[in-house]
């Protein structure tokens, strides 16, 4: 997507150049492909009724999720595999 910012997850301070990149707005929708640890960290960069869709599941890890009402106020986590929705069968 030309002219928008990259960040990456390998930079330590990734979360706070995506709160820069967002005027230090929480974000209302998120898209995740790697799953993982990488989940919790998104959640504190999602705002309260934001959405945040998981797919793909790169990490060798489960997504792991706090249910703690303090950790997901509103939040609307959804995911899916796209090789089911390829019609690839069971992922």
């Amino acid at each position: 997507m030309p002219g928008l910012p990259v960040v990456t997850t390998e930079d330590a301070d990734w979360q706070n150049q995506v709160r820069k990149f967002a005027d230090g707005e929480a974000l209302d929708v998120m898209v995740d492909p790697v799953g993982g640890e990488l989940a919790t960290d998104l959640l504190g960069l999602l705002a309260d009724g934001g959405t945040i869709v998981f797919y793909g599941g790169l990490a060798d890890e489960p997504i792991t999720v706090p249910l703690a009402p303090r950790r997901l106020p509103g939040h609307h986590p959804a995911g899916c595999f796209l090789r089911r929705l390829a019609g690839g069968g069971d992922a």
